[in-house]
């Protein structure tokens, strides 16, 4: 199927955001927001990731649209951090405008774009699923773990490593201090609160804790997709494997998770995107989509 792909400028808070829409000859009713990662990129996505799956989705008559947040790309402003509240509103709204015909909308962001949508995207009434690739939820101790458990297994066994070893090249003493600190951190316990609040969403509060408590008023349903080579996915995981709330959300009947072992971060090489669009295609096809945000 054609697609017309519109240019778009739509204001948020005083500043202007531009974006694309993919626009099909006859749109489905449900369309797809692609929501961006930090780093130096912009709507095009990492890889031109956001651009393939846009013309691929509108290809089979779904609507999608991505666009730079404030101070991204070709957006004005300032960054709002991971609290993308006002830019995933704005662009919810632009969207629906350039698409009458859309009656809901899937979120969807890998690393920190889904994390922003686990803290904000339960907030708009129109978001009826999220997408998340790879959640970003670093913190030291986690890190350090996944260290230990993958990055230093998985160099005992490099032949580079040998190599380099046998050719006197390898500073022992420095990937020893390197191990004796990771080890440190991986032991601490996790740090308490340096500010108390009431509110959940408060800025002060760790970002992890705050996507969990988004997570937890949204009740609509979830595309969990985890790259297995990625680091930053097996952070999520030792995030989710060591605590009962986090368990109890990603468990729940309406988050279908989705590991692809060979894929890296990025789902960077031909074979892990085709996979990743074959599962999102289908996954989006396939789910109710009601609108599910009750808690706004």
């Amino acid at each position: 199927m054609n697609a017309e792909e519109v240019a778009v400028t739509f204001d948020c808070l005083g500043e202007t955001l531009v974006g694309i829409v993919h626009v099909p000859e006859k749109p489905t009713s449900r369309g797809l927001l692609c929501v961006l990662a930090g780093g130096p990129q912009y709507r095009i996505g990492c890889c031109r990731q956001q651009v393939l799956l846009a013309r691929r989705l509108a290809s089979t008559g779904t609507p999608v649209m991505r666009f730079d947040y404030r101070s991204m790309g070709d957006a004005c402003g300032t960054d709002p951090g991971l609290d993308r509240t006002e830019d995933i509103n704005a662009a919810v709204d632009a969207f629906m405008r350039q698409v009458p015909g859309l009656k809901d909308i899937v979120l969807y962001g890998g690393c920190d774009g889904a994390s922003a949508i686990a803290i904000s995207g339960w907030r708009q009434p129109k978001v009826s699923g999220w997408i998340l690739n790879n959640p970003f939820t670093k913190n030291e101790e986690t890190q350090a773990k996944v260290m230990i458990k993958h990055y230093y297994r998985q160099r005992l066994f490099s032949k580079q490593l040998w190599k380099k070893v046998l050719r006197l090249e390898f500073d022992f003493r420095d990937a020893f201090s390197s191990l004796a600190q990771t080890l440190r951190k991986a032991r601490s316990k996790p740090q308490s609160e340096q500010v108390k609040t009431r509110d959940p969403f408060d800025p002060s509060r760790p970002f992890t804790q705050r996507m969990l408590e988004g997570w937890k008023r949204f009740d609509g349903d979830v595309l969990l997709l985890i790259g297995g080579r990625s680091l930053v996915a097996k952070e999520f995981e030792e995030c989710v494997a060591g605590s009962k709330e986090w368990q109890a959300v990603t468990g729940r009947e309406q988050v279908y998770r989705h590991v692809m072992p060979d894929a890296d971060h990025s789902f960077s090489e031909p074979e892990s995107r085709e996979s990743l669009f074959n599962v999102l295609i289908d996954w989006f096809e396939r789910f109710p989509g009601v609108p599910a945000n009750k808690n706004c």
